[in-house]
C-alpha cells in the first residue's frame, strides 16, 4: 500500500460561501502566480476546470466564469 504524506503547511487555503451573484471573491492569502493549474479550487467538495476561474495575484482574488449558486462552499488551495 502507497501512503502519500504532506505537509499541509505548504498549502494555503480561502474558503467563501457563494450567493448566486457574486462571481470574484478575495483571498485571504496572496497567490505566488496567477496559473490557474497551480492551484485546486473547490465548489461544495466538486472539483473545478481551470477553465472555470481565473486567479489575479494583485489583488489577491478568484473570479469565477459563472457565480457559484447560494449556499455553496467554495474552497480555493494553492
Amino acid at each position: 500500500m502507497n501512503t502519500l504524506t504532506t505537509n499541509n503547511s505548504l498549502f494555503s487555503s480561502s474558503s467563501h460561501t457563494g450567493d448566486d451573484s457574486k462571481f470574484t471573491f478575495d483571498l485571504s492569502f496572496v497567490p505566488r502566480t496567477s496559473n490557474p493549474r497551480s492551484f485546486l479550487v473547490a465548489i461544495d467538495g466538486v472539483l473545478q476546470s481551470p477553465d472555470a476561474y481565473m486567479i489575479s495575484v494583485t489583488p489577491a482574488q478568484v473570479t469565477f466564469t459563472s457565480a457559484p449558486s447560494s449556499g455553496l462552499k467554495v474552497k480555493v488551495i494553492h
